[in-house]
């Protein structure tokens, strides 16, 4: 009687005992938080004959007995796991679960020719484009000629370490291109191949790349361990590739043109060019899409309390400690330390006149703002009395800024979300441009801003998404992605005091505000 066998696209967690034929796509270590040259796990993405992937994980019980035993790009029996949730920030396939192997384990090698086993499963470049925005942290593969490449350049990632990075620009068959950027070891791979001069075309394929949104252009990039290329690899997708080229012998230096770098734009020439558009509070609420924008916004309240106005991050990183004792530990760089810094956390509500939003500023911006860095705010506030944060800060409601803002889909398909601002202005002058001289009139009666177009040719898309403060302090705590409901002795006409926004007072251009109370309080 033949052995039982199982599909990848049945498993659930209700049995442990699930027999699996597999091959191993990918295969990498990941390495120990306390011990970069030690190894915590084996990571693998397994694929059944029906093309259906799952990731499995092997612990460090089980390195041992499956380091040596595992290889990628073979064929195995497995059975025996322990089936869990695929809810990791980063997913390798869209399955639901995914594969812990335990003591019970077993695994047996097969012949290659057991089933056709390809470790690729190719996203065409249009899909991308399609649906890119909806990926969210799921990998893919591709395939593409690089026909452009940037300068190798430096730099420094988010827990201090040195690194670099090259883009590149793919191009399909189809003629559709895309940018792509490798870090750290790929980068070395890549270069002695951009320089060949055999007359073939260069030919990468890139397995288990993340999606990334840049100036409302998707591109694509390196996850640190999971991803890898493969440079002119000989296998069916490439070779057909070359054929379909059909192109005449041309040293490949000489086939991959210079691409320009991104430029950085200044803050008016974004604006003005209409590389990032200008936009009602009301078009922002009403946006279906991930995007980026800036809004004219008059800050109305500080939605903050006494103790989360800021907050205790890393050195190294802008990620949120754990304090225990006179320690501190880090989750993100896995690191203990001794010495912290005070960042700002700061939630707003701002309208101009044809609604309101809750934003959230982060540190950097926040300092740009108040003038003053966090640390130095809290001293000045030891004198203050009651449960609201500090005075000092008090000088920001009625100001005037341009707020840029980063779209999410959390944003889209959520009533009262929280919209994060990467970057700010107080050009008055440009703000006049786009909406009213700055006055002391009541905010709510602000007239609408009009719509700077977009100019859909201009060079405004990168291929890289670099971590800038405020991007990455985004992710510093679960409890920054929704507005808070605090209660406050502050609050005003002895109604609850809860913060929390209905939708009629997002949507409302005729709603009022009252100032300059601890807590503020929307009527």
């Amino acid at each position: 009687m033949a052995a039982r066998k199982d599909f990848v696209g049945d498993i659930n967690p209700t049995k442990l005992a699930w027999s699996l034929v597999v091959g191993v796509a990918r295969l990498y270590e990941f390495p120990s938080q306390w011990n970069k040259n030690e190894v915590f796990s084996l990571e693998l993405v397994l694929q059944d004959e029906k093309g259906d992937r799952i990731h499995a994980t092997v612990c460090k019980p089980g390195l041992e007995l499956f380091k040596n035993r595992i290889k990628e790009h073979c064929v195995y029996s497995m059975q025996n796991f322990i089936v869990k949730l695929n809810n990791g920030k980063v997913r390798t396939t869209p399955h639901k679960y995914k594969l812990n192997f335990y003591t019970k384990t077993v695994v047996a090698a097969l012949p290659i020719e057991t089933f056709a086993f390809n470790p690729f499963k190719f996203r065409p470049f249009h899909e991308l484009d399609e649906n890119g925005p909806t990926d969210g942290n799921l990998l893919f593969d591709y395939i593409g000629e690089v026909v452009r490449k940037e300068e190798v350049r430096g730099l420094i990632t988010r827990t201090g370490d040195e690194t670099k990075l090259i883009t590149l620009q793919l191009e399909d068959l189809e003629k559709h291109k895309i940018k792509c950027t490798l870090f750290g070891e790929l980068v070395d791979q890549v270069l002695p191949h951009l320089e060949r001069d055999d007359g073939e075309p260069f030919i990468m394929v890139v397995q288990l790349f993340k999606s990334n949104i840049y100036l409302n252009f998707v591109n694509i990039q390196s996850t640190y361990y999971v991803s890898t290329c493969y440079f002119n690899p000989n296998i069916p997708e490439v070779i057909d590739f070359k054929k379909s080229l059909a192109t005449d012998f041309v040293p490949c230096s000489q086939r991959i043109s210079q691409l320009e770098a991104q430029p950085q734009y200044s803050v008016r020439d974004e604006i003005s060019a209409g590389i990032v558009p200008v936009r009602t509070i009301e078009e922002v609420l009403n946006i279906t899409e991930e995007t980026s924008c800036w809004i004219v916004g008059t800050i109305v309240s500080l939605e903050v309390g006494k103790d989360d106005w800021s907050y205790m991050s890393c050195k190294t990183c802008p990620k949120k400690v754990v304090q225990s004792k006179d320690r501190y530990w880090c989750d993100n760089c896995r690191r203990v330390g001794f010495k912290v810094m005070l960042r700002y956390r700061l939630q707003l509500i701002v309208t101009d006149g044809s609604g309101c939003l809750n934003l959230i500023v982060w540190n950097k911006e926040a300092e740009q703002m108040i003038g003053k860095a966090a640390e130095k705010v809290k001293e000045l506030s030891k004198c203050d009395k009651g449960d609201s944060y500090p005075k000092y800060l008090e000088n920001m409601i009625d100001k005037r800024f341009l707020f840029k803002l980063n779209i999410t889909y959390k944003n889209i398909n959520s009533v009262e979300g929280v919209y994060s601002v990467t970057k700010l202005s107080d050009d008055e002058s440009l703000m006049s441009s786009y909406g009213v001289p700055n006055s002391s009139s009541d905010a709510s009666m602000l007239p609408n801003i009009p719509i700077a177009e977009t100019d859909e040719d201009s060079n405004g898309h990168a291929a890289v998404s670099l971590s800038k403060d405020s991007a990455v302090e985004s992710n510093c705590d679960s409890s920054c992605q929704t507005p808070a409901k605090r209660t406050s002795s502050d609050a005003v006409d002895d109604s609850p005091a809860t913060a929390a926004l209905s939708p009629d007072v997002q949507a409302s251009a005729n709603k009022t505000f009252k100032r300059n109370c601890g807590r503020k309080k929307i009527d």
